[in-house]
C-alpha cells in the first residue's frame, strides 16, 4: 500500500485488509474508507461481473478497451512494416 500505510498508520485497517478505515468523533456522523484505486476497480467488476455477463457486455472500463485496440493497431502496423523490409534491406541496416 507504499504510502497510504505511512499517512494512515493509526487508522484501523479493512476487513480484507487492503485499505484503511477512520471513524472520527467529536459529533462526526460518519466514517473514512481508503482504498487503492487497482482495488476498487477490481471489487466493482467482481461484484457486477452477472450484469455484465447478462448483458453481454465485457465489463472492462472503456479506455482500457481503446488503450488495448490501438496497442494491438500499433502491433500490426509495426509487423507489416517488418514483413515489408526485403532481406537485401534488412543486410544494411
Amino acid at each position: 500500500m507504499g504510502k497510504m500505510d505511512d499517512w494512515t498508520y493509526s487508522w484501523d485497517r479493512t476487513a480484507d485488509g487492503r485499505g484503511r478505515f477512520y471513524q472520527p468523533r467529536s459529533g462526526f456522523k460518519g466514517s473514512i474508507e481508503l482504498i487503492a484505486w487497482d482495488t476498487l476497480l477490481t471489487d466493482a467488476r467482481e461484484r457486477n461481473q452477472a450484469f455484465f455477463d447478462r448483458a453481454g457486455i465485457s465489463g472492462k472500463s472503456f479506455f482500457v478497451e481503446a488503450q488495448e485496440a490501438s496497442h494491438q493497431r500499433l502491433r500490426a502496423e509495426d509487423e507489416r512494416a517488418a514483413d515489408a523490409i526485403s532481406p537485401a534491406d534488412a543486410a544494411t541496416v
